[in-house]
């Protein structure tokens, strides 16, 4: 985004789904430790957030809105 908001390249975006995915899974196989974390499986380790709506279906202007419960 450029500082008055505006989206300069949207073609470029990465979705919603792109962009949990290169948090989680992507940056644990970066690392080399995709067998231990980057997906929430039994005997890998947990990490996690629960938010007050759904990050990947609510409208685009409500993730900036949406508020941390754990």
């Amino acid at each position: 985004k450029l500082e008055t908001g505006a989206v300069h390249r949207p073609e470029e975006a990465l979705t919603r789904e792109e962009a949990v995915r290169l948090y989680t899974i992507n940056n644990a196989y970066l690392h080399h430790e995709e067998r231990e974390k980057g997906s929430l499986e039994v005997g890998k380790l947990a990490d996690l957030v629960v938010t007050d709506g759904d990050y990947l279906t609510c409208p685009v202007d409500a993730v900036r809105d949406m508020r941390v419960l754990l």
